[in-house]
């Protein structure tokens, strides 16, 4: 990704003419359902490889603007893991446990489409190693993971979901922390996205030292030519 031009990469996952474009070094990389590709492709041949120029071919295109995020990485290593308020405990689950599952479909039950979307929690495609703070009744009150980003070799891309009614605890930073040290220990570059509009996120990535690194614009092209197809569709795909 090192080289300056245009990656379009038709991907099974996008559905709906979603087409996810990022700023990789100096290369733009098009991650788009596959229906789309060729019209992408045939579009983008004389494009300049910004973000910029991106949001001007998509638009030319008759594009919808899905939204815009922020690829953030950490400035330091300095992490520390903070002590939790009285009743809050740490604890590392993993999905091939059942009762682990449990407790992830109780606080999906719980939760908003909007955040659990942010989250990117889908029960039937949990992260495998998944990092929590749980209240005295055993249940979910954080949630921490991330898997390897499939965009670009090395990142480990997070996702987070505080319960509601423990928001403004300091459960998400105390979460985030904890994935983010395993990750360093693990080698791994820890990525975390948020939508440029959520101002909690933000405020949450920069209080453990992460800065943007770098963009995504998505949108959705939905045209005679390209027809929806059923699938789910992320708020902002990552």
């Amino acid at each position: 990704m090192s080289q300056p031009g245009i990656t379009v990469a038709p991907d099974e996952s996008r559905t709906g003419g979603v087409t996810v474009g990022y700023k990789l070094g100096e290369r733009i990389y098009l991650s788009c359902d596959p229906a789309v590709e060729h019209k992408l492709a045939a579009a983008v041949g004389e494009m300049a490889p910004t973000l910029d120029a991106w949001t001007g071919v998509a638009e030319g295109l008759g594009g919808v603007l899905m939204g815009a995020a922020r690829m953030q990485l950490l400035d330091h290593r300095n992490l520390v893991i903070p002590e939790l308020p009285a009743g809050f405990t740490y604890r590392t689950i993993s999905s091939a446990d059942s009762a682990a599952q449990d407790m992830v479909a109780e606080l999906v039950s719980v939760s908003s489409e909007d955040d659990l979307d942010e989250a990117e929690i889908e029960m039937d495609d949990l992260d495998e190693v998944i990092d929590v703070v749980v209240d005295s009744e055993g249940r979910i009150a954080s949630y921490g993971s991330a898997r390897l980003f499939d965009r670009a070799q090395g990142f480990g891309d997070i996702g987070s979901l505080t319960r509601e009614e423990y928001r403004g605890m300091g459960l998400g930073v105390a979460v985030i922390a904890t994935t983010c040290m395993r990750l360093i220990d693990e080698g791994i570059e820890p990525l975390y996205r948020c939508g440029d509009e959520n101002a909690g996120s933000r405020a949450l990535s920069a209080k453990l030292g992460f800065r943007a690194a770098t963009r995504l614009i998505a949108y959705r092209f939905l045209n005679q030519e390209v027809a929806p197809r059923q699938g789910i569709e992320p708020c902002l795909p990552g």
